[in-house]
């Protein structure tokens, strides 16, 4: 079974704010797993591994669109194991850096 991590599991595990999360499930970039009735957000394993994978690009100086962008093309394009996305998203920021140069 895929563990569940609350908000604040998270925001220790990542060293992320709880309005940063709610500023991304708020853009649509990163929706939380489950919301209770009272309101309170889970992450699941691929959501965590998602979250990494945006603060990654966020420390290349991506922003925020493109970040979006990058993840909704990988998304479309073919299912992507959780342990496979991170070779992935480095790779999309080789090709990235390439075109910069």
């Amino acid at each position: 079974m895929n563990p569940i991590y609350s908000i604040g599991e998270i925001i220790n595990r990542v060293n992320v704010s709880r309005r940063t999360l709610h500023y991304y499930d708020q853009i649509e970039l990163l929706k939380p797993t489950k919301v209770k009735d009272s309101g309170y957000r889970y992450y699941d394993t691929k959501a965590l591994i998602k979250l990494q994978t945006i603060l990654a690009l966020k420390s290349m100086d991506y922003t925020l669109d493109q970040i979006k962008e990058l993840l909704d093309k990988s998304e479309k394009a073919a299912p992507i194991k959780p342990e496979d996305a991170w070779i992935h998203s480095l790779s999309e920021q080789k090709k990235f850096c390439i075109k910069q140069d």
